[in-house]
């Protein structure tokens, strides 16, 4: 598991704009001119590469995860991922 120094330039950037700033996605595509699904995969490494792994939980569900902690989810997927948590 990695530590917040450990990751890339772009990802610490990334994770910034998405939890200090409060940027989408989306917003922070059309800041860097990049595709919000590259964005989004940069986030989803970072936040895979700080947490543990468990290979019980498929991708799918740590994308997932990711989205709900990054706050990127709409409120009928942040209940379901809540749920999933709890």
């Amino acid at each position: 598991m990695a530590t917040v120094d450990d990751l890339t330039a772009p990802q610490r950037a990334t994770l910034q704009l998405l939890l200090k700033q409060g940027k989408s996605y989306d917003e922070i595509a059309e800041l860097l001119k990049s595709s919000s699904s590259s964005v989004q995969a940069r986030a989803h490494e970072a936040v895979a590469a700080l947490g543990p792994e468990d290979p019980d939980i498929s991708a799918d569900r740590r994308s997932e995860i990711a989205d709900y902690l990054l706050g990127q989810q709409a409120a009928s997927q942040r209940a379901a991922t809540r749920e999933y948590l709890e």
